[in-house]
């Protein structure tokens, strides 16, 4: 009976110090780059329709603990063409979320993203603008993929 307390005792231990696998870590150099193409899938919105093809690049890296780096996306139905600036890395274990401002227009958003490994359409996106009540996703390939890569290095 002593035996099985213990077990239960260090099993919690394992979940309590992150033994879930989904731990938060914004050390330094942590870095995400990516790029490609996904047929967006979101609700019609201001931005986007479902069925839209969009572009996106980015950098965003922590250095010295700020954060740097450079978002892009152009919505070829719509040619819409967004720059931004990311302004925050908060790193997770498959991926991250960069958050940013977009040039010339000043509206902050965030990008959701997961580096599902090599291979076909494992890597998603999702992007998020806040001049939106309820900020709902804009643009998103949960359920597709992407065509491209999205890596995070370390």
């Amino acid at each position: 009976m002593k035996a099985k307390y213990i077990l239960v005792g260090l099993l919690m231990v394992a979940l309590v110090m992150g033994g879930t696998g989904y731990s938060v870590s914004a050390g330094p150099g942590d870095k995400v780059t990516g790029g490609g193409t996904f047929i967006n899938w979101t609700y019609p919105n201001d931005y986007a329709q479902p069925g839209d093809k969009v572009s996106f690049g980015f950098n965003a890296q922590i250095t010295n603990g700020e954060a740097k780096g450079q978002f892009n996306l152009v919505n070829h139905n719509s040619g819409l063409k967004l720059k931004g600036t990311i302004t925050d890395v908060i790193p997770s274990t498959l991926g991250a979320q960069l958050n940013g401002t977009l040039e010339g227009s000043g509206i902050d958003f965030y990008v959701i993203i997961q580096d599902g490994g090599n291979g076909a359409n494992t890597d998603v996106i999702s992007i998020y603008f806040d001049d939106i009540s309820g900020r709902p996703e804009i643009y998103g390939s949960w359920s597709k993929g992407i065509k491209g890569n999205i890596q995070k290095h370390k």
